[in-house]
């Protein structure tokens, strides 16, 4: 509030009184006489350098020597820089630290040799410890850190957020510390085992003083190592990588299309091109994430393997995203975008990615990949700080309430999909089909076709895949089609036409999100075309048929 020059200098100590009685902070700012006894009763008494009385300057805590009220501005913002380093360097402290110590807990209690020598925690506190504290206390102001509102003076600094995150970081170190010990000690001793374990605990320590700067993603750490000019090819990456991780092309374009269009519109990229990017890195992601329903359905339909058919997809797909990329690499070459500054982010968050990605790779059951996936994205989260556990709670039953119908609706296309086979529809589908089809060739250009029509009539890949595998796999039988391209073919097919028909959800959302036309984005809708391209090319040439189908066609030619 602002006090007149008027006022008497006991209203304006009595001003101050109200406002400190309803445990509000108060500055007082004066350059006279009659302000100095409001200024010394005030939580931060501010004097003017210039124009002020020497009465006014000694009783004041801070004095402006420009007489500028915008000092104060960066006053505060300097002082919020300084409480938030000291809270970033305490907190990379004691959990670095509190990690050694569950570290020495447990092999004490487990009757374990000890893991660290004296050397070693004396090469710690000298220089992992000292280093990296103290680069974090000389971090410049952060974005933002004005928006946020005034923080409760009589707050504790370990207050129950930080004590948790404290807890939950230091956990995960001496849980990777122990790890490392107990490889070391099956390999080959106790020396090995307290060299490995130390080097691991130097090593996420090092990595935990970049955790602690930050509280964002994936996104944040993708746009810092992307140079300008080359933010239409990061966006594809980046969201192929989320879109692989997470199993989802919607989901991923939820998270990714809002932030294609704030890099668009902060860096004067073509709206159309950034849009066409997002969509064809989630679904070139989609396409090969091994926890996708796309995935999960082509493959169940068919019979086939899921790593079988994820090495097919990925040499189909793989020339059409780098032959985009490249395209985008070109139309970037002549554009001068302006420099974004990325947004701070947390390792630490990325990890449920990587660890759904590898999971899935190395072949562990789907709902135990999903699952997992979920567990560690709730313990770092609470670790982290970035949640707690009803917020997260929440949140995972918003996404199954989104599921939901999807479920039902899939149920229901299983039972429809029952019924016709029990009544003989599949069989006459499979008969009028195999008249149309004259050989292996065609048969794969029909279920990719048919593929391609039945999603972009019904607008929904997954459901296509469930209508139309249990018809593939029988006319794949019939003509010795390995399942694997049954699968790949389904699915491609699928994705292909939700990438291209305007009425889809993916386009609509480009449309609400970035306010252009489906014109402008699908002239830059490069990925589709090259996939097109590369699936009529596998199955022109026959490339990457297995064993048993080149036996089958040598058999027919010897027949012939």
């Amino acid at each position: 509030m602002c006090i007149r020059d008027s006022v008497q200098p006991e209203h304006k100590t009595r001003i101050v009184e109200a406002w400190k009685s309803r445990d509000q902070i108060v500055a007082m700012t004066g350059d006279g006489v009659n302000d100095a006894p409001s200024i010394k009763r005030a939580d931060i008494g501010v004097g003017m350098g210039i124009t002020g009385t020497d009465v006014t300057k000694n009783v004041a805590d801070m004095v402006l020597a420009d007489d500028n009220f915008a000092t104060i501005v960066k006053a505060v913002l300097n002082g919020r820089s300084v409480y938030a380093n000291i809270r970033n360097a305490i907190q990379f402290l004691l959990s670095g630290n509190m990690g050694a110590i569950l570290a020495v807990i447990y092999a004490s209690i487990a009757g374990l040799s000890v893991p660290f020598q004296p050397v070693h925690l004396l090469f710690i506190n000298l220089l992992t410890d000292s280093l990296p504290a103290i680069a974090l206390g000389m971090e410049p102001a952060r974005p933002g850190l004005m928006d946020q509102p005034p923080r409760d003076p009589n707050a504790s600094m370990m207050d129950k957020p930080m004590l948790t995150r404290v807890f939950g970081q230091g956990l995960m170190i001496g849980i990777a510390s122990m790890v490392a010990f107990y490889i070391g000690l099956n390999q080959s001793g106790p020396a090995l085992a307290s060299t490995m374990a130390f080097a691991t605990l130097t090593l996420a320590r090092l990595f935990h003083g970049f955790n602690c700067r930050g509280k964002e993603s994936i996104v944040n750490l993708g746009i810092s190592f992307i140079p300008s000019s080359m933010l239409i090819p990061g966006i594809f990456v980046m969201s192929a990588i989320i879109s692989t991780c997470i199993g989802t092309s919607m989901g991923t374009l939820s998270a990714m299309l809002p932030v294609a269009f704030a890099l668009s519109d902060g860096a004067g990229l073509v709206p159309g091109m950034a849009a066409a990017s997002c969509i064809a890195g989630a679904y070139f992601g989609d396409n090969l994430s091994l926890i996708s329903d796309t995935t999960i359905c082509a493959t169940e339909g068919v019979g086939a393997q899921m790593k079988d058919k994820f090495k097919m997809n990925f040499l189909i797909a793989l020339p059409a995203a780098l032959l985009t990329i490249l395209m985008y690499v070109i139309l970037s070459m002549g554009s001068a975008p302006e420099a974004v500054t990325p947004g701070e982010y947390n390792l630490f968050t990325v990890i449920p990615y990587i660890a759904v990605l590898v999971l899935a790779l190395i072949g562990v059951d789907v709902i135990l990949v999903l699952s997992g996936g979920i567990a560690l994205s709730c313990i770092i989260g609470l670790a982290c700080g970035t949640t707690d556990f009803f917020t997260f709670a929440q949140k995972v039953s918003s996404g199954m309430e989104g599921m939901f119908w999807l479920a039902v609706f899939s149920m229901m296309t299983s039972g429809l999909v029952g019924l016709i086979r029990y009544y003989g529809g599949i069989e006459w589908m499979v008969d009028k089909a195999t008249h149309l089809i004259r050989g292996r060739k065609s048969c794969e250009y029909v279920i990719g076709a048919i593929s391609v029509i039945l999603s972009g009539t019904i607008v929904n890949n997954t459901m296509a895949i469930m209508i139309l595998a249990p018809i593939a796999k029988i006319i794949g039988e019939k003509f010795s089609i390995a399942p694997k391209r049954l699968a790949s073919l389904l699915d491609i097919g699928a994705c292909l036409a939700i990438m291209i028909v305007p009425h889809g959800m993916a386009v609509m959302m480009v449309e609400e999100q970035f306010n252009c036309s489906y014109l402008d984005m699908m002239k830059y809708n490069f990925y589709p075309l090259f996939l097109a391209i590369a699936v009529i090319i596998t199955i022109q040439f026959g490339l990457m048929r297995t064993k048993e189908e080149r036996n089958a066609i040598k058999k027919e030619h010897e027949t012939k």
